[in-house]
C-alpha cells in the first residue's frame, strides 16, 4: 500500500490477508508439529544427531520463530490498514485524498485520521525490526 487511497480501494483483499496469514500459521504449526514428532522418531548416531540437529535447527526451527515473530505484526498491520480504509470510506463525505494524504474537514475527524494513521505508521518501525532480527536469526547477520 503506497497511499491512503489504497488503503480505501484495497481494504477487503488487506483483511483477507490477515486471515490468511492466520490459516497459514496454524497450518505451518501443524507441520512443524509432525516434523517434531518425524525428528523424535529417528534413530541416528550421536555424531549424526550433532550435525542433524545444527541442521534442523537452521532449517527449521529458526525460519518457524522468524514466522512467529513477523506475522503477527503483519496481521496488526494489515486490519489497522483494513480499518483506516473503512473509517475513509464511512466518512467519505468529511475527509478527502488530498496528493498521499487524507484531510478532513472539521476538526475532530481530522484527530481521528490522524490516530488512525499514527496507529498504522507506528508499526512499521516494528516490523522493519521484527524482519531484521529474523535476518540474524537466519543469515546471522
Amino acid at each position: 500500500m503506497r497511499s491512503a487511497q489504497d488503503l480505501i480501494n484495497k481494504r477487503a483483499e488487506v483483511r483477507l490477508a490477515a486471515e490468511r496469514m492466520g490459516e497459514g500459521m496454524k497450518e505451518m504449526d501443524l507441520k512443524f508439529a509432525e516434523t517434531g514428532k518425524a525428528r523424535d522418531a529417528l534413530k541416528q548416531p550421536d555424531d549424526l544427531k550433532t550435525v542433524y540437529d545444527a541442521a534442523f535447527d537452521k532449517i527449521i526451527i529458526k525460519p518457524v520463530r522468524g514466522f512467529h515473530e513477523t506475522t503477527p505484526l503483519a496481521q496488526q498491520i494489515a486490519v489497522a490498514a483494513a480499518n483506516f480504509g473503512d473509517y475513509m470510506v464511512a466518512r467519505r463525505d468529511t475527509v478527502k485524498i488530498v496528493g498521499t494524504s487524507p484531510q478532513a474537514t472539521d476538526r475532530k475527524t481530522q484527530i481521528e485520521v490522524n490516530a488512525l494513521a499514527n496507529a498504522l505508521n507506528s508499526l512499521g518501525p516494528r516490523m522493519n525490526d521484527a524482519q531484521r532480527r529474523v535476518r540474524i536469526l537466519l543469515y546471522g547477520s
